[in-house]
């Protein structure tokens, strides 16, 4: 009889945990995205863009999200209660290359990475940060997103930094999990 309780206490445990798992990496994934919104802002204080960048010592710095939005509201909260080098921070998003206007950050998402040269044909002349989350995104851009041991990390090529005429703190690239 003993055994029996044991057994069914076993199998429920074992059915709480396997119907939690979707739930807990919901979480994860929630708790990686909130994280990458605030990297993207947190970026923004370890780059020198050119001054051409800016039209006036108030404009703010605006992120634009290319694609399907994987941050949500979290961005824009961030972004309201965050200051650049005394300037506001302005989340912008667009649904084709078309459409983006000046910006100073640029997160591709995923699916868009397909049209990366069409990204970088518009933006050429303009000292963007590009940031992506893909395994060949480095490619074009100059930050990625990577998980590495199940914590947030990224990438720079400092080559395409340069390429776009943006300085990257050697704060910020001792902290990359990589550097090209």
């Amino acid at each position: 009889m003993r055994f029996h309780r044991i057994h069914k206490v076993f199998i429920c445990l074992t059915v709480l945990v396997w119907l939690s798992a979707p739930v807990f990496a919901g979480l994860q994934e929630s708790r990686a995205l909130e994280i990458k919104a605030a990297f993207l802002i947190q970026f923004s204080k370890y780059l020198t863009w050119p001054e051409s960048s800016f039209d006036g010592l108030e404009t703010p710095v605006i992120i634009g999200i290319l694609g399907r939005d994987p941050f949500g509201s979290v961005l824009d909260k961030i972004a309201r209660s965050s200051m650049i080098n005394g300037r506001n921070v302005k989340v912008m998003r667009f649904d084709n290359i078309t459409s983006v206007k000046k910006i100073h950050i640029l997160f591709v998402s995923s699916p868009q990475v397909d049209h990366m040269v069409d990204v970088i044909a518009s933006i050429a002349d303009r000292p963007v940060l590009l940031v992506g989350e893909n395994e060949h995104f480095l490619e074009f851009g100059i930050i990625n997103f990577v998980i590495v041991e199940n914590k947030v990390r990224f990438n720079i090529s400092k080559t395409n930094a340069d390429r776009y005429r943006l300085k990257i703190s050697s704060k910020l690239l001792r902290v990359a999990n990589e550097v090209k």
